[in-house]
Protein backbone atom coordinates (compact mmCIF):
# COMPACT_ATOMS: atom_id res chain seq x y z
CA UNK A 1 0.00 0.00 0.00
CA UNK A 2 1.21 3.48 0.61
CA UNK A 3 3.44 2.63 3.86
CA UNK A 4 6.50 3.69 4.10
CA UNK A 5 9.24 0.27 3.82
CA UNK A 6 11.18 0.81 6.70
CA UNK A 7 10.39 0.23 10.67
CA UNK A 8 12.82 1.01 13.44
CA UNK A 9 12.09 -2.03 14.85
CA UNK A 10 13.30 -4.46 12.69
CA UNK A 11 16.43 -2.11 10.89
CA UNK A 12 17.06 0.90 13.01
CA UNK A 13 15.66 3.27 9.71
CA UNK A 14 12.36 5.36 10.15
CA UNK A 15 11.31 8.38 8.94
CA UNK A 16 10.54 9.06 12.36
CA UNK A 17 14.23 8.69 13.86
CA UNK A 18 13.03 6.68 16.58
CA UNK A 19 15.11 5.32 19.56
CA UNK A 20 12.77 2.39 20.30
CA UNK A 21 14.40 -0.48 22.29
CA UNK A 22 15.25 -3.91 20.81
CA UNK A 23 15.47 -4.55 17.24
CA UNK A 24 13.99 -7.76 15.35
CA UNK A 25 16.54 -9.89 13.03
CA UNK A 26 14.14 -9.80 10.21
CA UNK A 27 15.75 -9.67 6.69
CA UNK A 28 13.90 -9.05 3.61
CA UNK A 29 15.41 -8.15 0.27
CA UNK A 30 14.97 -4.70 -0.28
CA UNK A 31 17.24 -3.78 -2.86
CA UNK A 32 20.11 -5.15 -5.03
CA UNK A 33 23.35 -2.63 -5.63
CA UNK A 34 26.08 -3.14 -8.92
CA UNK A 35 28.95 -1.05 -9.18
CA UNK A 36 29.31 -0.65 -12.66
CA UNK A 37 32.56 2.03 -13.15
CA UNK A 38 34.78 2.75 -10.59
CA UNK A 39 38.11 4.84 -11.92
CA UNK A 40 41.43 2.91 -11.12
CA UNK A 41 41.43 -0.24 -9.04
CA UNK A 42 39.12 1.10 -6.41
CA UNK A 43 35.84 -0.27 -5.78
CA UNK A 44 33.91 1.09 -2.57
CA UNK A 45 34.03 -2.42 0.38
CA UNK A 46 31.15 -0.74 1.75
CA UNK A 47 28.00 1.43 0.42
CA UNK A 48 26.41 4.11 2.66
CA UNK A 49 23.03 4.80 1.33
CA UNK A 50 21.17 7.48 2.36
CA UNK A 51 17.73 7.81 2.93
CA UNK A 52 16.23 10.83 4.78
CA UNK A 53 18.36 13.51 6.99
CA UNK A 54 17.16 14.97 10.26
CA UNK A 55 17.96 17.91 12.76
CA UNK A 56 16.06 17.57 15.55
CA UNK A 57 16.34 15.27 18.61
CA UNK A 58 13.93 15.67 21.45
CA UNK A 59 16.04 13.14 23.92
CA UNK A 60 13.71 10.19 22.50
CA UNK A 61 13.86 10.10 18.92
CA UNK A 62 14.58 12.99 15.48
CA UNK A 63 12.74 14.48 13.37
CA UNK A 64 13.12 17.05 10.63
CA UNK A 65 11.95 20.38 11.10
CA UNK A 66 14.13 22.63 8.58
CA UNK A 67 12.45 22.08 4.84
CA UNK A 68 15.61 23.19 2.76
CA UNK A 69 15.89 25.08 -0.44
CA UNK A 70 15.81 22.69 -3.58
CA UNK A 71 19.09 21.39 -4.83
CA UNK A 72 21.25 21.40 -1.50
CA UNK A 73 22.33 18.17 -2.43
CA UNK A 74 24.20 18.78 -5.50
CA UNK A 75 25.57 22.38 -3.45
CA UNK A 76 26.99 19.90 -1.23
CA UNK A 77 28.69 17.77 -3.80
CA UNK A 78 29.98 21.16 -5.96
CA UNK A 79 31.45 22.38 -2.30
CA UNK A 80 33.43 19.43 -1.71
CA UNK A 81 34.51 18.68 -5.75
CA UNK A 82 35.99 22.38 -5.49
CA UNK A 83 37.98 22.30 -2.63
CA UNK A 84 39.53 18.88 -3.96
CA UNK A 85 40.70 21.38 -7.03
CA UNK A 86 42.04 23.88 -5.07
CA UNK A 87 43.75 21.61 -3.21
CA UNK A 88 45.29 19.58 -5.27
CA UNK A 89 44.24 19.94 -9.03
CA UNK A 90 46.80 17.74 -10.49
CA UNK A 91 45.78 14.69 -7.99
CA UNK A 92 42.47 15.10 -7.82
CA UNK A 93 42.37 11.12 -7.82
CA UNK A 94 43.80 11.14 -4.38
CA UNK A 95 40.84 12.83 -2.35
CA UNK A 96 37.59 11.72 -4.82
CA UNK A 97 36.77 9.06 -7.71
CA UNK A 98 34.12 8.86 -9.42
CA UNK A 99 31.99 5.81 -9.17
CA UNK A 100 28.29 4.75 -10.95
CA UNK A 101 25.75 2.43 -9.48
CA UNK A 102 22.89 0.90 -10.40
CA UNK A 103 20.23 -0.12 -7.85
CA UNK A 104 16.89 -1.78 -8.40
CA UNK A 105 14.57 -2.23 -5.98
CA UNK A 106 12.69 -5.78 -5.17
CA UNK A 107 10.35 -5.92 -2.07
CA UNK A 108 10.06 -2.58 -1.63
CA UNK A 109 8.28 0.63 -0.85
CA UNK A 110 9.45 3.95 -0.70
CA UNK A 111 9.08 7.65 -0.89
CA UNK A 112 13.44 7.95 -0.65
CA UNK A 113 15.56 7.88 -3.09
CA UNK A 114 18.49 6.13 -2.16
CA UNK A 115 21.90 7.24 -2.92
CA UNK A 116 25.77 7.84 -1.40
CA UNK A 117 27.11 11.43 -0.10
CA UNK A 118 28.48 13.30 -3.10
CA UNK A 119 25.96 12.19 -5.48
CA UNK A 120 26.12 14.38 -8.57
CA UNK A 121 23.99 12.61 -11.27
CA UNK A 122 20.95 10.41 -10.91
CA UNK A 123 19.36 8.83 -14.21
CA UNK A 124 17.70 5.73 -15.75
CA UNK A 125 20.59 2.70 -16.23
CA UNK A 126 19.81 4.02 -20.71
CA UNK A 127 21.15 7.55 -19.30
CA UNK A 128 17.82 9.53 -19.43
CA UNK A 129 16.35 11.95 -16.68
CA UNK A 130 14.62 10.57 -13.77
CA UNK A 131 11.71 11.62 -12.33
CA UNK A 132 12.54 12.49 -8.42
CA UNK A 133 12.77 16.16 -6.50
CA UNK A 134 15.77 17.24 -4.46
CA UNK A 135 14.14 18.19 -1.66
CA UNK A 136 16.55 20.09 0.75
CA UNK A 137 19.06 17.92 1.74
CA UNK A 138 16.99 14.28 0.90
CA UNK A 139 16.21 13.00 -2.97
CA UNK A 140 12.63 11.85 -3.27
CA UNK A 141 10.49 10.11 -5.40
CA UNK A 142 7.10 12.01 -7.05
CA UNK A 143 5.30 9.43 -4.82
CA UNK A 144 6.30 6.42 -3.94
CA UNK A 145 8.10 3.81 -5.79
CA UNK A 146 8.64 -0.06 -5.50
CA UNK A 147 9.34 -3.74 -6.91
CA UNK A 148 11.50 -3.02 -10.03
CA UNK A 149 12.37 0.67 -10.12
CA UNK A 150 15.56 0.93 -11.80
CA UNK A 151 18.20 4.15 -11.75
CA UNK A 152 21.83 4.78 -11.91
CA UNK A 153 23.83 6.81 -9.08
CA UNK A 154 26.84 8.83 -10.40
CA UNK A 155 29.14 10.27 -6.93
CA UNK A 156 32.63 10.64 -5.93
CA UNK A 157 33.81 8.49 -3.24
CA UNK A 158 36.03 10.06 -0.61
CA UNK A 159 39.24 8.44 0.46
CA UNK A 160 38.04 8.13 4.01
CA UNK A 161 40.32 6.56 6.74
CA UNK A 162 43.45 8.12 4.62
CA UNK A 163 46.02 10.48 6.13
CA UNK A 164 45.91 12.87 3.76
CA UNK A 165 42.18 13.59 2.85
CA UNK A 166 41.67 13.89 7.01
CA UNK A 167 44.78 16.87 6.43
CA UNK A 168 43.17 18.22 3.17
CA UNK A 169 40.03 18.57 5.21
CA UNK A 170 42.03 20.63 7.40
CA UNK A 171 43.53 22.55 4.86
CA UNK A 172 40.38 23.41 3.66
CA UNK A 173 38.78 25.19 6.48
CA UNK A 174 40.82 28.35 5.51
CA UNK A 175 39.80 28.27 1.94
CA UNK A 176 36.55 29.51 2.45
CA UNK A 177 34.08 31.04 5.30
CA UNK A 178 30.11 30.71 6.16
CA UNK A 179 29.56 30.56 9.95
CA UNK A 180 30.22 34.11 11.54
CA UNK A 181 32.92 32.61 14.21
CA UNK A 182 35.23 31.77 11.13
CA UNK A 183 34.95 34.94 9.25
CA UNK A 184 38.23 36.69 8.46
CA UNK A 185 38.61 40.08 10.62
CA UNK A 186 38.87 42.23 7.16
CA UNK A 187 35.54 42.73 5.78
CA UNK A 188 36.91 43.78 2.43
CA UNK A 189 38.66 39.77 2.11
CA UNK A 190 35.67 38.50 3.09
CA UNK A 191 33.69 39.72 1.09
CA UNK A 192 35.97 38.95 -2.45
CA UNK A 193 37.02 35.81 -0.86
CA UNK A 194 33.45 34.60 -0.44
CA UNK A 195 31.94 35.25 -3.44
CA UNK A 196 35.24 33.79 -5.39
CA UNK A 197 34.21 30.86 -3.71
CA UNK A 198 30.85 30.77 -4.15
CA UNK A 199 31.28 31.61 -7.96
CA UNK A 200 33.33 28.22 -7.70
CA UNK A 201 30.75 26.41 -6.51
CA UNK A 202 28.23 27.60 -9.15
CA UNK A 203 30.31 26.44 -12.06
CA UNK A 204 31.17 22.98 -10.49
CA UNK A 205 27.08 22.60 -10.75
CA UNK A 206 26.96 23.82 -14.25
CA UNK A 207 29.74 21.03 -15.20
CA UNK A 208 28.87 18.22 -13.15
CA UNK A 209 24.95 18.21 -13.92
CA UNK A 210 23.59 21.78 -15.48
CA UNK A 211 22.24 22.72 -12.36
CA UNK A 212 21.81 26.30 -12.23
CA UNK A 213 22.08 28.51 -8.92
CA UNK A 214 22.64 31.84 -7.75
CA UNK A 215 25.59 33.29 -5.62
CA UNK A 216 22.85 34.40 -2.86
CA UNK A 217 21.12 30.32 -2.96
CA UNK A 218 24.85 29.21 -1.78
CA UNK A 219 25.36 31.33 1.06
CA UNK A 220 21.76 31.07 2.18
CA UNK A 221 22.65 27.26 2.11
CA UNK A 222 25.79 28.16 3.92
CA UNK A 223 23.86 30.08 6.47
CA UNK A 224 21.24 27.66 7.13
CA UNK A 225 23.53 24.92 7.88
CA UNK A 226 24.82 26.96 11.00
CA UNK A 227 21.77 27.68 11.67
CA UNK A 228 19.83 24.46 11.84
CA UNK A 229 22.54 22.02 12.60
CA UNK A 230 24.12 23.53 15.04
CA UNK A 231 21.88 24.29 18.23
CA UNK A 232 22.80 25.01 21.46
CA UNK A 233 23.25 21.14 23.04
CA UNK A 234 23.30 21.42 26.86
CA UNK A 235 25.56 19.29 28.55
CA UNK A 236 25.70 17.96 32.41
CA UNK A 237 28.77 18.62 33.95
CA UNK A 238 29.91 15.17 34.04
CA UNK A 239 29.50 15.28 30.25
CA UNK A 240 30.89 18.48 29.75
CA UNK A 241 34.18 17.38 31.68
CA UNK A 242 34.41 13.72 29.58
CA UNK A 243 34.03 16.37 26.63
CA UNK A 244 36.70 18.37 27.54
CA UNK A 245 38.61 14.89 28.34
CA UNK A 246 38.15 13.15 25.03
CA UNK A 247 38.85 16.09 22.81
CA UNK A 248 41.77 17.17 24.95
CA UNK A 249 44.74 16.07 22.57
CA UNK A 250 42.82 17.73 19.51
CA UNK A 251 43.92 20.78 18.05
CA UNK A 252 41.21 20.72 15.00
CA UNK A 253 37.81 20.07 14.11
CA UNK A 254 38.88 16.56 12.54
CA UNK A 255 40.61 15.74 15.31
CA UNK A 256 38.27 16.69 17.82
CA UNK A 257 35.76 14.42 15.53
CA UNK A 258 37.58 11.64 15.22
CA UNK A 259 38.70 11.68 18.78
CA UNK A 260 34.66 11.66 19.66
CA UNK A 261 34.53 9.45 17.09
CA UNK A 262 37.05 6.38 18.54
CA UNK A 263 35.73 6.97 21.87
CA UNK A 264 32.05 6.37 21.10
CA UNK A 265 33.39 3.36 18.63
CA UNK A 266 34.79 1.83 21.91
CA UNK A 267 31.72 1.19 23.34
CA UNK A 268 29.47 -2.15 23.20
CA UNK A 269 26.89 -2.62 20.60
CA UNK A 270 24.01 -4.19 21.56
CA UNK A 271 20.56 -5.09 19.29
CA UNK A 272 18.86 -4.97 22.54
CA UNK A 273 19.58 -1.82 24.76
CA UNK A 274 16.04 -2.22 26.15
CA UNK A 275 14.09 1.06 26.43
CA UNK A 276 14.95 4.01 27.36
CA UNK A 277 14.20 5.34 30.94
CA UNK A 278 11.38 7.70 31.53
CA UNK A 279 13.61 10.06 32.87
CA UNK A 280 14.89 10.32 29.55
CA UNK A 281 13.56 13.60 28.32
CA UNK A 282 16.34 15.29 26.40
CA UNK A 283 19.51 15.99 24.41
CA UNK A 284 21.18 16.21 28.18
CA UNK A 285 19.65 13.26 29.83
CA UNK A 286 19.94 11.01 26.80
CA UNK A 287 24.01 11.66 27.17
CA UNK A 288 24.17 11.25 30.47
CA UNK A 289 22.15 7.53 30.29
CA UNK A 290 24.44 6.37 27.22
CA UNK A 291 27.88 7.46 28.48
CA UNK A 292 27.46 7.26 31.88
CA UNK A 293 25.61 4.54 32.65
CA UNK A 294 24.13 2.50 29.51
CA UNK A 295 26.86 2.65 27.49
CA UNK A 296 25.63 0.39 24.78
CA UNK A 297 23.29 0.30 22.27
CA UNK A 298 22.91 0.46 18.24
CA UNK A 299 23.75 2.75 15.82
CA UNK A 300 21.10 4.77 16.65
CA UNK A 301 22.54 5.95 20.20
CA UNK A 302 26.38 6.06 18.63
CA UNK A 303 25.07 8.35 16.00
CA UNK A 304 22.62 10.37 17.82
CA UNK A 305 25.48 11.18 20.70
CA UNK A 306 28.27 11.86 18.12
CA UNK A 307 26.01 14.60 17.02
CA UNK A 308 25.53 15.78 19.92
CA UNK A 309 29.01 16.07 21.29
CA UNK A 310 29.99 17.45 18.01
CA UNK A 311 27.64 20.43 18.25
CA UNK A 312 28.67 20.60 21.75
CA UNK A 313 32.24 21.76 20.14
CA UNK A 314 30.56 23.94 17.89
CA UNK A 315 30.68 22.07 14.53
CA UNK A 316 27.19 21.42 12.76
CA UNK A 317 25.99 17.80 12.79
CA UNK A 318 23.19 15.82 11.12
CA UNK A 319 21.47 12.85 11.14
CA UNK A 320 21.83 10.28 8.45
CA UNK A 321 19.68 7.10 7.61
CA UNK A 322 19.68 4.63 5.33
CA UNK A 323 21.76 1.58 4.45
CA UNK A 324 25.31 0.14 4.81
CA UNK A 325 25.40 -2.31 2.42
CA UNK A 326 28.56 -4.64 1.65
CA UNK A 327 29.66 -4.64 -2.08
CA UNK A 328 33.27 -6.28 -2.09
CA UNK A 329 32.05 -7.77 -5.15
CA UNK A 330 31.55 -4.89 -6.88
CA UNK A 331 27.42 -6.10 -6.86
CA UNK A 332 25.49 -6.78 -3.42
CA UNK A 333 21.69 -7.69 -1.98
CA UNK A 334 20.34 -5.24 0.13
CA UNK A 335 18.30 -6.33 2.90
CA UNK A 336 16.44 -4.89 5.86
CA UNK A 337 18.81 -5.80 7.99
CA UNK A 338 21.34 -3.34 6.40
CA UNK A 339 19.67 -0.39 7.44
CA UNK A 340 21.36 1.87 9.35
CA UNK A 341 22.05 5.45 11.02
CA UNK A 342 25.13 7.66 11.34
CA UNK A 343 26.33 11.06 11.71
CA UNK A 344 27.86 13.62 9.13
CA UNK A 345 29.23 16.83 10.23
CA UNK A 346 29.91 20.01 8.55
CA UNK A 347 33.59 21.08 7.90
CA UNK A 348 33.93 24.70 6.69
CA UNK A 349 35.30 25.03 2.87
CA UNK A 350 34.89 20.73 2.35
CA UNK A 351 30.98 20.44 2.88
CA UNK A 352 29.20 17.51 4.95
CA UNK A 353 31.56 14.74 5.69
CA UNK A 354 30.42 11.26 6.89
CA UNK A 355 31.84 9.34 10.11
CA UNK A 356 31.16 6.21 11.98
CA UNK A 357 30.91 6.02 15.77
CA UNK A 358 29.08 2.52 15.79
CA UNK A 359 31.48 -0.52 17.10
CA UNK A 360 32.28 -2.85 14.39
CA UNK A 361 31.43 -0.26 11.62
CA UNK A 362 34.20 1.50 10.78
CA UNK A 363 36.77 -1.04 9.10
CA UNK A 364 33.76 -0.95 6.45
CA UNK A 365 33.60 2.67 6.35
CA UNK A 366 37.16 3.63 6.11
CA UNK A 367 38.38 1.60 3.01
CA UNK A 368 41.68 3.78 1.80
CA UNK A 369 43.18 4.03 -1.66
CA UNK A 370 46.48 4.12 -2.15
CA UNK A 371 47.60 7.77 -2.93
CA UNK A 372 49.24 8.58 -6.59
CA UNK A 373 51.14 11.30 -5.44
CA UNK A 374 52.62 9.30 -3.25
CA UNK A 375 53.77 6.57 -5.35
CA UNK A 376 55.19 9.23 -8.60
CA UNK A 377 56.83 10.51 -5.82
CA UNK A 378 58.70 7.58 -4.23
CA UNK A 379 59.12 6.30 -7.93
CA UNK A 380 60.71 9.53 -9.15
CA UNK A 381 63.15 9.13 -5.53
CA UNK A 382 64.12 5.49 -6.64
CA UNK A 383 64.95 6.40 -10.03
Amino acid sequence: GSREGFGVAFSGFSPEGSLAGDLRQDADQVMTVQVQRALGEHRPENLYLAGNVLDAFDGRGWSRERQGAAGEVFLDTAQTLYAVRRANREYQRDYLREVSLDIRYEDFNTGYVFAPLKTWKLETGEGKALEYACQGEELRWKGRKGYGTEYRVRYFAMNLGQQEFDLFLEQAAGQTWGHEAHRPQDPGQEEGRGTDISSGILQECRRQNGQEFTLDDVEAYREAIYRDYLGGTELSPEVEGLLEEITADAGTQIEKLRAIERELAALSYTRTPGDLPERVTGEREFLDYFLLESRQGYCTYFATAFILLARAEGIPARYVQGYCVPVREGKASVDSGMAHAWPEAYLEGAGWIPFEPTPGYGAGRYAPWELEQAREMEQDRQA
